[in-house]
Protein backbone atom coordinates (compact mmCIF):
# COMPACT_ATOMS: atom_id res chain seq x y z
CA UNK A 1 0.00 0.00 0.00
CA UNK A 2 2.77 2.44 0.92
CA UNK A 3 4.71 1.56 -2.22
CA UNK A 4 1.67 2.30 -4.36
CA UNK A 5 1.11 5.66 -2.64
CA UNK A 6 4.79 6.58 -3.05
CA UNK A 7 4.67 5.60 -6.74
CA UNK A 8 1.57 7.78 -7.28
CA UNK A 9 3.25 10.71 -5.52
CA UNK A 10 6.37 10.31 -7.68
CA UNK A 11 4.24 10.17 -10.82
CA UNK A 12 2.30 13.27 -9.78
CA UNK A 13 5.56 15.12 -9.03
CA UNK A 14 7.08 14.07 -12.38
CA UNK A 15 3.97 15.17 -14.27
CA UNK A 16 3.99 18.52 -12.50
CA UNK A 17 7.69 19.10 -13.22
CA UNK A 18 7.24 18.02 -16.85
CA UNK A 19 4.42 20.53 -17.38
CA UNK A 20 6.32 23.27 -15.54
CA UNK A 21 9.36 22.65 -17.75
CA UNK A 22 7.27 22.61 -20.93
CA UNK A 23 5.61 25.91 -20.00
CA UNK A 24 8.96 27.48 -19.08
CA UNK A 25 10.43 26.29 -22.36
CA UNK A 26 7.50 27.69 -24.35
CA UNK A 27 7.80 31.00 -22.51
CA UNK A 28 11.52 31.19 -23.39
CA UNK A 29 10.78 30.48 -27.06
CA UNK A 30 8.02 33.11 -27.15
CA UNK A 31 10.34 35.68 -25.58
CA UNK A 32 13.16 34.82 -28.01
CA UNK A 33 10.77 35.17 -30.97
CA UNK A 34 9.47 38.49 -29.65
CA UNK A 35 13.01 39.85 -29.25
CA UNK A 36 14.02 38.57 -32.68
CA UNK A 37 11.05 40.30 -34.31
CA UNK A 38 11.79 43.50 -32.42
CA UNK A 39 15.45 43.46 -33.56
CA UNK A 40 14.35 42.93 -37.17
CA UNK A 41 11.82 45.79 -36.97
CA UNK A 42 14.45 48.07 -35.42
CA UNK A 43 16.96 47.17 -38.14
CA UNK A 44 14.36 47.57 -40.91
CA UNK A 45 12.19 50.55 -40.01
CA UNK A 46 9.20 50.92 -42.29
CA UNK A 47 9.54 47.48 -43.87
CA UNK A 48 7.55 45.62 -41.23
CA UNK A 49 4.40 47.63 -41.87
CA UNK A 50 4.91 47.47 -45.62
CA UNK A 51 5.27 43.67 -45.53
CA UNK A 52 2.11 43.19 -43.49
CA UNK A 53 0.28 45.66 -45.79
CA UNK A 54 1.26 43.63 -48.86
CA UNK A 55 0.18 40.43 -47.08
CA UNK A 56 -3.20 42.00 -46.22
CA UNK A 57 -3.80 43.07 -49.83
CA UNK A 58 -2.84 39.60 -51.08
CA UNK A 59 -5.16 37.96 -48.54
CA UNK A 60 -8.11 39.84 -50.04
CA UNK A 61 -6.95 39.38 -53.63
CA UNK A 62 -6.42 43.13 -54.01
CA UNK A 63 -3.75 45.37 -55.46
CA UNK A 64 -2.78 48.79 -54.18
CA UNK A 65 -4.68 50.19 -57.16
CA UNK A 66 -7.85 48.36 -56.04
CA UNK A 67 -7.47 49.77 -52.53
CA UNK A 68 -6.86 53.29 -53.84
CA UNK A 69 -9.90 53.03 -56.15
CA UNK A 70 -12.17 52.12 -53.22
CA UNK A 71 -10.57 54.86 -51.13
CA UNK A 72 -11.27 57.36 -53.94
CA UNK A 73 -14.90 56.18 -54.30
CA UNK A 74 -15.35 56.64 -50.54
CA UNK A 75 -13.78 60.12 -50.73
CA UNK A 76 -10.98 59.00 -48.38
CA UNK A 77 -13.30 58.40 -45.43
CA UNK A 78 -14.79 55.46 -43.53
CA UNK A 79 -17.78 53.85 -45.26
CA UNK A 80 -19.78 53.89 -42.00
CA UNK A 81 -19.00 57.05 -40.03
CA UNK A 82 -17.81 59.13 -43.04
CA UNK A 83 -14.79 60.36 -41.07
CA UNK A 84 -11.09 60.15 -41.82
CA UNK A 85 -9.03 57.64 -39.85
CA UNK A 86 -7.57 59.05 -36.64
CA UNK A 87 -5.97 55.91 -35.14
CA UNK A 88 -2.17 55.93 -35.25
CA UNK A 89 0.60 53.34 -35.28
CA UNK A 90 3.19 53.07 -32.51
CA UNK A 91 5.28 55.50 -34.54
CA UNK A 92 2.50 58.09 -34.58
CA UNK A 93 1.63 57.54 -38.25
CA UNK A 94 -2.09 57.65 -39.14
CA UNK A 95 -3.28 54.15 -40.02
CA UNK A 96 -4.82 53.17 -43.33
CA UNK A 97 -8.53 52.42 -43.41
CA UNK A 98 -9.22 48.73 -42.73
CA UNK A 99 -10.43 46.46 -45.50
CA UNK A 100 -13.86 45.20 -44.45
CA UNK A 101 -15.06 41.93 -45.94
CA UNK A 102 -17.93 39.48 -45.67
CA UNK A 103 -16.66 36.56 -43.59
CA UNK A 104 -18.96 34.11 -45.39
CA UNK A 105 -17.95 35.00 -48.96
CA UNK A 106 -14.61 36.76 -48.45
CA UNK A 107 -15.79 39.61 -50.72
CA UNK A 108 -14.59 43.10 -49.87
CA UNK A 109 -17.40 45.45 -48.78
CA UNK A 110 -15.45 48.65 -48.28
CA UNK A 111 -12.94 50.48 -46.11
CA UNK A 112 -13.59 51.23 -42.45
CA UNK A 113 -11.85 53.24 -39.76
CA UNK A 114 -10.47 51.23 -36.87
CA UNK A 115 -13.30 52.25 -34.51
CA UNK A 116 -16.09 51.19 -36.90
CA UNK A 117 -14.29 47.98 -37.85
CA UNK A 118 -13.83 47.01 -34.20
CA UNK A 119 -17.43 48.01 -33.45
CA UNK A 120 -19.06 45.79 -36.05
CA UNK A 121 -16.59 43.05 -35.20
CA UNK A 122 -17.63 43.17 -31.55
CA UNK A 123 -21.26 42.88 -32.69
CA UNK A 124 -20.30 39.74 -34.62
CA UNK A 125 -21.16 41.22 -38.06
CA UNK A 126 -24.73 40.04 -37.44
CA UNK A 127 -27.52 42.21 -38.81
CA UNK A 128 -29.86 41.15 -36.00
CA UNK A 129 -27.44 42.28 -33.31
CA UNK A 130 -26.63 45.49 -35.21
CA UNK A 131 -30.38 46.17 -35.61
CA UNK A 132 -30.91 45.61 -31.89
CA UNK A 133 -28.09 48.04 -31.14
CA UNK A 134 -29.74 50.67 -33.38
CA UNK A 135 -33.14 50.16 -31.69
CA UNK A 136 -31.47 50.40 -28.29
CA UNK A 137 -29.84 53.71 -29.19
CA UNK A 138 -33.04 55.11 -30.72
CA UNK A 139 -35.34 54.34 -27.82
CA UNK A 140 -36.08 57.00 -25.24
CA UNK A 141 -33.11 57.64 -22.97
CA UNK A 142 -33.46 56.65 -19.35
CA UNK A 143 -36.30 54.24 -20.13
CA UNK A 144 -35.87 52.77 -16.67
CA UNK A 145 -35.98 56.12 -14.89
CA UNK A 146 -33.08 57.52 -12.96
CA UNK A 147 -31.11 54.80 -11.28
Amino acid sequence: MDKERIRQQKNAWAKKKYHENIEASRAKVREANRLSKRRWRDANPGLSGERSWKFTLKKFGMTIEDYNRILFLQCGVCAICKRVETATTKDGIIRRLNIDHDNATGRVRGLLCRACNVGIGQLKHELGILGSAIMYLERAPYEYGTL
